[in-house]
């Protein structure tokens, strides 16, 4: 092997607290729309497509537990 490579491990299990059913989706999406109303612009509206995107996840989250 080269020097210039590094050995790739895989990565470890997700945290508990990384895992979508363990997030808190509502504060998830307060956060994401806090940082939309400092933002302005294209960010502005990346955030807030963002935060809607959330929102469909969180909706899916519930549904399926």
């Amino acid at each position: 092997m080269p020097d210039c490579l590094v050995p790739v491990r895989p990565a470890p299990p997700a945290p508990l607290s990384l895992q979508p059913e363990a997030l808190d989706w509502t504060r998830v999406v307060t956060l994401i729309c806090e940082l939309a109303a400092l933002a302005d612009g294209e960010d502005r509206e990346a955030l807030l497509l963002w935060a809607r995107v959330m929102e469909g996840a969180a909706a899916l989250s519930c549904d399926q537990s």
